[in-house]
């Protein structure tokens, strides 16, 4: 129910929401939608191979050429073996984009995300902090569920 007209603004084709409550219940809920959990699942095949490790450090690599404010800068390092490996964002282009749109503190919401996601492919993600909670970097350390890296986790 709608307290307060000004809590909202339509932004492009959708609704933008201000309260920051409400943001921070809604993006988890995203997550259940049918379509980005079998996306995710479809995922679990293939997330944890040397392929998949040096398909994503490659596409980082490329992705890390182009200058934006809303683009990633990334950082992949290998696992010692395929089930586990590390990701180092050092610019987020979701607080690029929150701070241009003058909604930044929101973004720290969409963390959840990440962790969530992680979990859909067969995976844990270990991170001790992120950019949008003001932190250096986020750094994402993913192991594979079950995996003797599980409980060895290097963070």
């Amino acid at each position: 129910m709608i307290k307060n007209i000004l809590d909202y603004v339509i932004f492009g084709s959708g609704i933008l929401i201000r309260d920051e409550k409400l943001f921070s219940e809604m993006v988890p809920e995203t997550m259940k939608a049918p379509i980005l959990q079998m996306s995710f699942k479809m995922k679990k095949k293939s997330a944890f191979t040397l392929e998949s490790q040096k398909n994503r450090k490659n596409n980082a690599d490329k992705s890390n050429q182009i200058e934006s404010n809303c683009n990633w800068n990334t950082e992949v390092i290998l696992g010692r073996d395929c089930d586990e490996y590390t990701i180092i964002y050092h610019k987020c282009g979701l607080c690029g984009l929150g701070k241009q749109e003058g909604l930044f503190h929101l973004v720290k919401y969409m963390c959840v995300l990440d962790f969530m996601s992680v979990e859909l492919m067969g995976g844990i993600l270990f991170r001790t902090q992120t950019l949008a909670n003001n932190g250096t970097c986020c750094d994402f350390y993913i192991t594979k569920k079950g995996s003797i890296w599980e409980e060895n986790k290097s963070l």
